[in-house]
This record gives structure tokens, C-alpha cells and sequence, in this order.
């Protein structure tokens, strides 16, 4: 499995901040589930509009 540049930098300041182990796992979790609802789309490229839709797609 190839690991995401964007995703290792998630999870190296997650540990520099020195979270626990699970909370990095839920953040991990939730970007992923995220990412995967715009089609892998790097984070750069979105904005309020794609926070808003899955936000509101969570809460339906």
C-alpha cells in the first residue's frame, strides 16, 4: 500500500502534538472517510463547499 505524502504529514503532527494513538486513529479515520467522499481529491483543491456537503451528509 502506498502511503499519501499528505497523510504522513497528518500523522506526523498528530504525534508531534502528542495525541494519543487513538485519537490519531478516529482523525485518520475521518479524513480518509472525507477524501474518499470527493474522490480522492487532494485537500488543496477543496474549500467550504466540500466541508459543508459532507458535513451535512453526516448529519442526514
Amino acid at each position: 500500500m502506498v502511503r499519501s505524502e499528505f497523510m504522513w504529514q497528518v500523522r506526523s503532527t498528530i504525534r508531534a502534538r502528542q495525541y494519543s494513538f487513538r485519537t490519531e486513529k478516529t482523525y485518520v479515520f475521518w479524513i480518509k472517510q472525507f477524501l474518499h467522499s470527493f474522490s480522492l481529491k487532494h485537500p488543496k483543491e477543496m474549500g467550504d463547499k466540500e466541508v459543508n456537503i459532507f458535513l451535512t451528509h453526516l448529519a442526514c
